[in-house]
């Protein structure tokens, strides 16, 4: 998530143990500079509703989700940008044995040994291009795997349970757990 989930208050007076320096926020939703609560794990249950502005009978409204996920943004780690594919094959080439059978390729041809150095140069290419798509292989293998392990949450919002993806929920979510259920995201 882009901003810590304990992070939905406003500085004002304080409302309660641990939440230095805070108010609830305002009904309008996220209006104003977003500050952490202070050990919110250890506060009461009716301070961190309080806090979060949620009921927890109804659970949170879909116009304020909605404007909570406009605030804080998806609740999901950032993709990380990936390498282009000649910077990904290139990075085959960086190892010290590679570098060796470079040498070895050099002083070759140096000889003028033109048979040897052909072929220690092909062993370096077809090394390199069997690690690059064994490489995309296991990358999209590993995308499979995170895409069948997406979690997803039992959550009350306007006074009903529904289900949604892990990324859809936002602070001041009330979500029910089973047994053998995944903790979704961070909470």
């Amino acid at each position: 998530m882009p901003a810590d989930p304990r992070s939905l208050t406003t500085p004002e007076a304080a409302q309660g143990p641990g939440i230095s320096g805070t108010r609830p926020l305002e009904k309008s939703g996220l209006d104003g500079d977003l500050t952490k609560i202070q050990d919110a794990h250890a506060l009461p249950t009716q301070d961190v509703e309080q806090c979060l502005a949620v009921d927890p009978h109804r659970g949170l409204s879909t116009e304020e989700v909605s404007r909570r996920r406009d605030v804080l943004g998806p609740n999901k780690l950032p993709d990380l940008p990936r390498d282009s594919v000649i910077v990904r094959f290139l990075r085959h080439f960086n190892d010290v044995l590679i570098y060796v059978l470079l040498a070895a390729a050099v002083l070759t041809a140096v000889l003028q040994e033109w048979v040897d150095t052909g072929v220690i140069v092909l062993v370096v290419v077809i090394n390199a291009v069997i690690g690059f798509v064994q490489e995309g292989r296991a990358e999209k293998a590993l995308e499979g795997i995170r895409q069948m392990l997406s979690a997803s949450a039992s959550v009350r919002r306007d006074g009903l349970w529904s289900t949604v993806e892990a990324e859809d929920l936002v602070p001041g979510d009330i979500v029910r757990l089973s047994a053998g259920d995944r903790v979704p995201a961070d909470i």
